[in-house]
């Protein structure tokens, strides 16, 4: 029996009678399904932990090259962060190699947000489609600590999408001070 798949990876669409593989995470691939060209790119980049610390470092220099202003304040073998001052705004990222079990938050943005700006929905985030696939199973919420934070959380992201991102995020985070300014 032909079943129509969804690549995991590159998005196309196969009639297949086989799905591959049976167990999604025993390849660190918690997509499901793999078309045949992504399962020989997955093959040949060796196992999940080059892969993955691979993807930080991609991410973190297309970050550091967009926004010179972001330092490296910590780098350890299961997470990055970066922290600086982009348009006024504080910004902290954490790009994490590992996760705990039971979270899919990999890519953690935290944009400095006004005290009084409203508490954001997903949908409020008014996220490119792309970008809103991947968020986090947490929604985005606000925190405090010495300044109030936007959070958002991304199970996934390219090395451009960590870039758009964050101009996303702080372009909310401006509008939202230019209409209390108003």
């Amino acid at each position: 029996m032909l079943t129509e798949m969804r690549c995991g990876m590159c998005h196309s669409t196969v009639m297949t009678s086989h799905v591959w593989p049976e167990d999604p995470t025993a390849l660190g691939n918690t997509s499901g399904w793999l078309c045949l060209s992504c399962i020989e790119r997955v093959r040949a980049a060796g196992p999940w932990q080059i892969r993955r610390a691979a993807a930080v470092s991609a991410r973190h220099d297309a970050l550091v090259m967009r926004f010179p202003q972001l330092e490296t304040v910590k780098d350890t073998r299961t997470v990055v962060q970066l922290r600086g001052r982009i348009a006024g705004r504080l910004v902290e990222i954490r790009l994490r190699t590992r996760v705990r079990r039971y979270s899919d938050e990999h890519y953690i943005f935290h944009v400095e947000y006004d005290p009084s700006a409203p508490e954001l929905t997903a949908v409020a985030l008014g996220l490119p489609d792309d970008l809103a696939a991947q968020l986090s199973s947490e929604p985005p919420k606000t925190t405090r600590t010495e300044v109030r934070w936007l959070r958002v959380a991304f199970a996934h992201l390219g090395k451009l999408d960590t870039v758009a991102a964050l101009e996303h995020l702080i372009a909310i985070a401006t509008t939202h001070a230019e209409q209390e300014d108003r």
